[in-house]
């Protein structure tokens, strides 16, 4: 009986991800292969594949209490470590501030970015709307707290790499961002190692924050809005891709267990 329910949380999980990738890539596919001067639009509606995904689940998969147990964790900002608030408040801009440190010394120089200045008020609130709350909600909020019960190095690798493959299809949107970087590029490199990065901490911060979707929401929309805020030059992006990985692994190989992680791990 106890394996008949493994393989049917396992196969929850797959149909999960099937839904969120078809939904995404269906979609992008249409950028693909549309002649669209301005693609953002149809990558946002694409993106939206993880709430799809997550709505599913969440109809399909949750009982009542489990439902309830979905909104506290999405909501939840109380009995988090303040070293955990700490890290998710400043860590995105920190790392920036050091990389541009190391590169440069004393005679650094933290620049804004003039397109993000010319993009509006109203982009830094599209950042937040089309990314770190569809995505969160449905990467950590379902399929990292389903699948930490299979262990934590295994979620964190699994999480990661699915993650990362979900954005290919952008790489041949034209316009895009992802394809600006090019294919098998330097750039296309960095993309992916800061991807999996990023998805390393975030599924920390989710451990250690007691499962607060709210949290991790946040430090992804950070890291979206200083990644777009500040211009970075080459060596200044290689020197904060290296100390973001080299974290990410950190925290990747020692996922101390405090009293407050008990939870996160216990079977369900």
């Amino acid at each position: 009986m106890d394996y008949l329910k493994k393989q049917s949380n396992h196969i929850k999980i797959v149909k999960f991800y099937l839904i969120a990738f078809i939904f995404s890539w269906v979609i992008w596919c249409v950028g693909i292969f549309s002649d669209i001067k301005n693609p953002y639009l149809i990558i946002s509606i694409g993106g939206l594949g993880p709430v799809v995904a997550l709505l599913v689940y969440y109809v399909n998969f949750y009982q009542k209490d489990k439902r309830l147990d979905y909104i506290k964790r999405l909501l939840k900002y109380k009995q988090i470590p303040i070293y955990i608030w700490l890290f998710t408040l400043f860590f995105p801009f920190i790392i920036i501030l050091v990389s541009i440190l190391l590169d440069k010394g004393l005679h650094f120089s933290l620049r804004i970015d003039e397109t993000f200045i010319q993009k509006g008020w109203i982009y830094p609130i599209f950042l937040v709307v089309f990314g770190p709350i569809p995505e969160e909600m449905a990467w950590r909020g379902i399929a990292f707290h389903e699948l930490i019960k299979k262990g934590y190095i295994k979620t964190q690798l699994i999480v990661a790499l699915l993650w990362a493959i979900w954005h290919l299809p952008l790489f041949f949107i034209e316009n895009s961002y992802q394809a600006n970087l090019g294919i098998f590029t330097f750039g296309f490199w960095m993309f992916f190692i800061n991807v999996i990065s990023i998805s390393f901490l975030t599924g920390w911060i989710y451990v250690k924050s007691n499962k607060s979707i709210l949290l991790v929401i946040i430090f992804h929309y950070l890291i979206n809005l200083t990644g777009e805020m500040f211009d970075l030059l080459r060596n200044e992006q290689m020197i904060q891709m290296i100390l973001m990985l080299f974290i990410s692994i950190l925290v990747l190989s020692f996922p101390s267990r405090n009293k407050g992680d008990k939870n996160v791990y216990k079977r369900s």
